[in-house]
């Protein structure tokens, strides 16, 4: 009882990911299955007289939801056999006969009419791949009431987080029904929430799009868990002297380019190319094996001729390939296999030459014919970042955007999950990773998380609302929310907490002491000021935020003193065990309130990392 528990709450999670999942992204990179399906709903006949030109303007919108081989198979086979391929489609979707039955006879009917179409296509080494994520799709456009998109991979995942056991190869698929559908109906059919997301976003839908809602979810989510961590892919491209953004008559070593063809990759950088969208620009490169990269957390670094010339960030490889519409001019299908994000993607004006030389490419002695190379140290990312921001002054904004995004500690922090952000933290990395850069992110995230949720990928709206919400003026208690320091060697308790300083005495002061002479008055120092405005001029649930950066830089437990102690959860104000102190120069009662939050950052390399991670 208490593992069936676990796994449904297991379940609900991935349904309330999915949905904030789906408030980020409108599913911009996943629409493009639902208009497919509603294209091959308008235009599948298969009494057509014409059933080639059907079956091609049916499947006009299938994009990369077949295997290539897959695709070219069935697609020659139509082209010089039409009448075949009419019966086996008559047959898969006759509903009257058990679903195992139809597939085993489709799957007979391609491979008996292979060897016709390798005669008549002239290629021998042709394979029909009528497997079960191919049929799952031909049973999905027809009956997408009934039936849902498969891929091996999602499935995996997804009996690996309900604990089911992968079922033996060739009941994979109808295992995978069985759960998909009791997942639909015990959890998706019951969230009213989401399926009124995906009304308001696709709304005049002529069938019942529900089993592929829950195909979006398993596919998304199961991909979203296994992407969280950022690789690094060194990506070969055929040169190309004007930037990526046009074909050229550059010469190649590449077979494919000496007997005339155009390389793929020769619009990775045509920013302006309608095939793009606002946010993802689309790109190709050509390897012999599928590189491992998974999810849409990854960099791309393009290189050619041993130099390095453009960079991807949150970059995502599809694994097979996409196509991208038909260029009249050209003659070809544009295809890609990568994306990146658009505000993070640059071709660099001066390439960084002698990568190899420099060790850019760590261990490696060139890339080789598998086409890409990984790289495993950040560091090394980092010094190739430096060295085209060098190079490039020009492209300083958008480069150092990439390695701030790159070393961004918290890059994967929701903010859903900011209501439990810890009232105290560090963020060390090595200099100059974005640690103050990233401080802003965190502050906009705890006290005005709305915003931040609204306009994360826009950093002047970000930045703007920052210096907004920074406190300029101490007096006017109800204006900002936002406190910034630096620690140094000089820094002390009296500039933190309270002090007193000397006053030399005018005409008007207290006649105990002379005109002109010295007189002293006890002052609230940076925190004491932070703590007194987050306590007694806060709304309602307002939070404040005090950046200290160059935290270790400070004698901590001098400047600090005993709100070392009273700065811990625990310890604020209104909880459990909340202390108080009296201070020493006011003897005023103290505490410091819950709302308060203090970010500090440091560096990696200092020794004092470790006892200031355990007291902050």
């Amino acid at each position: 009882m208490a593992e069936q528990n676990s796994i449904n709450q297991k379940l609900k999670e991935l349904l309330e990911g999915y949905k904030i999942n789906l408030k980020e992204t409108k599913f911009e990179d996943e629409v493009y299955k639902w208009e497919a399906i509603d294209h091959f709903q308008k235009h599948w006949d298969i009494d057509a007289d014409d059933f080639i030109g059907m079956f091609n303007k049916a499947f006009q919108k299938k994009a990369n939801l077949f295997y290539q081989n897959s695709w070219g198979y069935i697609s020659k086979a139509v082209k010089h056999f039409p009448e075949e391929v009419r019966r086996m489609f008559e047959d898969l979707y006759d509903e009257g006969k058990a679903l195992e039955e139809r597939m085993e006879d489709f799957q007979e009917g391609a491979m008996e009419l292979l060897p016709m179409v390798k005669k008549a296509t002239g290629k021998s080494r042709l394979n029909h791949q009528q497997d079960e994520r191919t049929i799952s799709i031909y049973m999905a456009f027809r009956f997408p009431e009934k039936y849902f998109l498969y891929m091996d991979s999602f499935y995996r995942e997804f009996c690996s987080v309900i604990g089911e056991p992968v079922a033996a190869a060739g009941e994979k698929y109808f295992h995978y029904l069985e759960l998909a559908e009791s997942f639909k109906n015990d959890f998706v059919l019951k969230d009213e929430e989401l399926l009124a997301m995906h009304r308001s976003l696709l709304p005049d839908l002529g069938w019942d799009d529900k089993n592929l809602i829950v195909q979006n979810i398993l596919y998304v989510m199961t991909n979203k868990e296994k992407g969280g961590n950022t690789r690094f892919l060194v990506a070969n491209l055929t040169w190309n002297s004007k930037d990526w953004k046009e074909p050229t008559d550059d010469e190649s070593s590449h077979k494919y380019v000496k007997e005339g063809g155009i390389p793929q990759e020769s619009w990775n950088f045509d920013f302006e190319n309608t095939r793009n969208t606002e946010k993802k620009v689309y790109g190709f490169a050509q390897f012999t094996n599928q590189p491992k990269l998974s999810g849409k957390n990854n960099l791309v670094i393009h290189h050619s001729k041993n130099k390095f010339v453009g960079f991807y960030g949150k970059a995502e490889l599809f694994g097979e390939m996409r196509e991208l519409g038909y260029n009249d001019k050209l003659g070809l299908t544009e295809i890609t296999n990568m994306a990146g994000d658009r505000s993070l993607s640059v071709c660099l004006d001066n390439k960084i030459d002698n990568v190899k030389e420099k060790g850019y490419l760590e261990q490696k002695k060139r890339i080789g014919m598998v086409g890409f190379t990984y790289l495993q140290k950040v560091d090394t990312v980092n010094l190739i970042l430096d060295e085209a921001i060098r190079l490039n002054p020009d492209q300083e904004k958008i480069l150092s955007d990439i390695k701030f995004w790159l070393n961004d500690i918290k890059n994967d922090t929701d903010v859903k999950d900011m209501k439990n952000c810890p009232l105290n933290q560090i963020v060390y990395g090595p200099p100059g990773t974005g640690k103050t850069y990233n401080t802003i992110n965190l502050a906009l995230q705890i006290v005005d998380p709305a915003f931040y949720e609204e306009h994360s990928d826009d950093r002047e709206k970000l930045r703007a609302r920052f210096n907004e919400l920074l406190i300029s003026d101490w007096d006017n208690p109800k204006k900002g929310r936002i406190s910034f320091c630096t620690f140094h060697q000089s820094f002390s308790y009296e500039d933190f907490v309270e002090g007193i300083k000397p006053v030399i005495s005018k005409e008007d002061d207290d006649k105990e002491v002379e005109e002109g002479g010295i007189r002293y008055e006890i002052y609230d120092g940076l925190f004491k000021r932070m703590a007194d405005r987050a306590r007694y001029y806060s709304d309602g649930d307002e939070k404040y935020v005090m950046i200290i950066d160059e935290i270790s830089r400070g004698n901590v437990s001098q400047i600090f003193g005993e709100l070392i102690t009273l700065i811990e959860k625990d310890k604020r104000a209104g909880k459990e065990e909340a202390l108080e102190v009296t201070l020493p120069y006011s003897k005023h009662k103290f505490s410091v309130p819950s709302n308060l939050y203090i970010i500090g950052t440091m560096n990696m390399a200092d020794r004092s990392v470790e006892a200031l991670d355990t007291a902050l």
